[in-house]
């Protein structure tokens, strides 16, 4: 069935600063496929405008005074509207524990205000971030617009095509091959969505999950510490922001910090974490790829990636290469993930032994770890 082409993207900018609403309205209105349908001065006025406007989207400030970002997030999921967020955050300490709790409201993602630049410079990487993003949030709103046509579809039929079948979201894991308890440790890379979904997937790890795990989820500095501190307040397992020399060993959850590659190096029989300000890959610092080569190097077979939701391809080279030697590889399904970016290319090489949703990756995980497998 021919579907009709995206329409364009409806923004609401809000923020308190009549400076600030003007650049990024200015900013959006010049990204193509996007039309800015209002301006809102604050929370409250953001509500009223949501509720007016129904937009697809909106940028919106962190804090501001009276009704806050967190306010206007938690009003939407209350009234059930459809309505996403980009969320705009100060690159501070403050600013990233106030985004943390915005993804967990269920915003979209995130861009920082650029800082120590000229006003045009300025204007030019906010443009780039948030066109990034906006494309990212018209990806995944064209990819649940062909999921829910293809569920019309199959609705219509008492026996569904098997295209309509392959490409309708699973609930159970599918398993090319599994070898069991022969691994030294987790390789995971992750981008957009990934924040929300590690909240869900890494707190189901049990406390005697047997090999160390390295992430590199795609973010500012400040803000990957913030992200780990949170997720060791949930999980059974240490999670921490990785830092120079770090031992991974079991039990231990390394996050590569915001800014600097991160790279797996032997010592003896020890394997310590190297942070390096080396150039961007795939225009990524931290990037998967930079993290997966050097598992390659250092475990060969007994590497365990694992490639989750995000943009982009970062992690595809550096699947190449643990497969290569011998090693295996977990990808998020697409149905499951916020944009099917990453894993998409591997699983589609067939370089994958498992494919799994986001709600039974801990379980699949456990089960190529030697871990007993999680109800």
């Amino acid at each position: 069935m021919p579907l009709a082409s995206a329409p364009s993207v409806r923004v609401l900018v809000v923020d308190d600063s009549a400076i600030y609403r003007k650049i990024v309205r200015d900013i959006v209105a010049s990204i193509p496929g996007v039309v800015v349908v209002g301006l809102a001065r604050d929370g409250m006025d953001a509500i009223d405008q949501i509720e007016l406007h129904n937009p697809d989207l909106i940028t919106l400030d962190v804090e501001m005074p009276g009704v806050s970002g967190l306010v206007v997030l938690r009003e939407i999921r209350r009234r059930g509207l459809t309505t996403k967020a980009i969320m705009v955050s100060s690159l501070t300490q403050d600013g990233a524990r106030a985004t943390m709790q915005a993804l967990e409201e269920g915003a979209f993602d995130f861009v920082t205000k650029p800082v120590g630049n000229r006003p045009m410079e300025s204007a030019q990487i906010l443009r780039s971030l948030l066109a990034e993003k906006i494309e990212a949030f018209k990806v995944n709103k064209q990819f649940s617009r062909v999921n829910t046509a293809l569920a019309a579809m199959s609705a219509k039929y008492t026996t569904p095509k098997a295209e309509l079948a392959s490409v309708a979201a699973p609930e159970v894991a599918t398993v090319k091959g599994r070898r069991t308890g022969c691994y030294a440790a987790v390789g995971i890379g992750i981008s957009t969505g990934g924040p929300d979904a590690l909240r869900q997937f890494l707190p189901l790890l049990p406390e005697s999950f047997p090999l160390p795990i390295v992430i590199v989820q795609h973010m500012p500095a400040f803000f990957t510490k913030t992200l780990a501190d949170s997720l060791n307040s949930k999980c059974k397992l240490h999670v921490k922001e990785a830092e120079p020399n770090d031992l991974v060993e079991p039990g231990k959850v390394l996050i590569a910090p915001g800014g600097l590659h991160l790279r797996l190096y032997s010592v003896g029989t020890k394997v310590r974490a190297q942070l390096t300000q080396d150039a961007p890959e795939q225009g990524c610092r931290p990037s998967v790829d930079v993290l997966f080569r050097s598992m390659a190097q250092t475990y060969g077979s007994e590497t365990l990636a694992m490639i989750m939701t995000g943009m982009g391809c970062d992690g595809t080279d550096g699947i190449r290469l643990i497969k290569k030697v011998g090693g295996s590889v977990i990808a998020q399904d697409s149905a499951s993930c916020v944009v099917y970016g990453m894993p998409r290319v591997p699983t589609e090489e067939g370089l994958v032994d498992c494919v799994a949703p986001l709600n039974k990756l801990a379980a699949e995980l456990c089960a190529f770890a030697g871990e007993p497998v999680l109800a």
